[in-house]
């Protein structure tokens, strides 16, 4: 995705933003395309006439670190096809519906080839799994092909490329996310919880059948890496007794 992309991109939310109360505009994408260019693209947003204010949530106070701040998940479907995604609790993000706060669907193109994507970001991502199932639009042929893939936190997963529409899978695609880094479930974070990792470490088989490998694959990714570390190490010492 270029920076001209991502632009466009921010450009027709905007345009399309139509309820009174203001537009959360929330950039969320590993790439560095966006994050090395940020101050570019909020320039531009500000040449077509938008007023944007940075959200600087420690200003307001006693409403924040009471929690931990969930992470969204997003995720593209390149043309021509439709998705329904539904969430852990059964509720439903489409074209036509959404029952999940907060959450977007829209239907833009992604990838400048002419052609709509159907782009949606779920901003509160839950722990458990999200099923997303691919729709062909009314009007796609038999051999046209599309791709899905979605990003959470660090990780981008492919779910699907150049695949044929005549191939869509009868049943939904599944992403697994969880986010409990006590994993000797003694409610607190420390070096109990690093040997039950570091015994995982480098698996490759994690699945839901074996519980992501006993709860170590922290971004369902099929392996314990890197990412579940860095994931792991932002709850250390959580519930420890001073």
């Amino acid at each position: 995705m270029s920076v001209e992309t991502v632009k466009k991109t921010a450009l027709q939310l905007l345009k399309g933003w139509e309820k009174d109360e203001p537009c959360v505009l929330i950039f969320h994408d590993i790439r560095p395309v966006t994050y090395n260019h940020i101050g570019e693209i909020i320039s531009y947003l500000q040449e077509q006439g938008f007023t944007l204010v940075h959200f600087d949530p420690s200003r307001i106070p006693n409403q924040i670190n009471e929690h931990t701040p969930k992470q969204a998940l997003s995720g593209v479907a390149h043309s021509p096809v439709d998705l329904r995604i539904t969430d852990p609790d059964g509720l439903i993000l489409s074209k036509e519906e959404n029952q999940i706060p907060d959450a977007l669907y829209e239907e833009i193109d992604v990838d400048e080839d002419g052609k709509l994507d159907d782009f949606f970001i779920i901003p509160e991502s839950k722990a458990g799994c999200y099923s997303v199932e691919v729709i062909p639009e009314a009007n796609a042929l038999p051999d046209d092909t599309y791709s899905l893939e979605v990003a959470h936190v660090e990780s981008v997963i492919v779910l699907a490329e150049d695949v044929r529409v005549d191939a869509i899978p009868p049943a939904p695609y599944s992403v697994v996310f969880t986010e409990d880094a006590d994993l000797d479930n003694d409610s607190k974070v420390n070096f109990t919880d690093f040997s039950v990792l570091a015994a995982h470490w480098m698996d490759s088989d994690c699945n839901q059948a074996n519980n992501w490998c006993s709860g170590t694959d922290l971004d369902a990714s099929g392996s314990v890496d890197i990412i579940d570390l860095a994931r792991w190490a932002e709850h250390w010492l959580e519930g420890a007794t001073p």
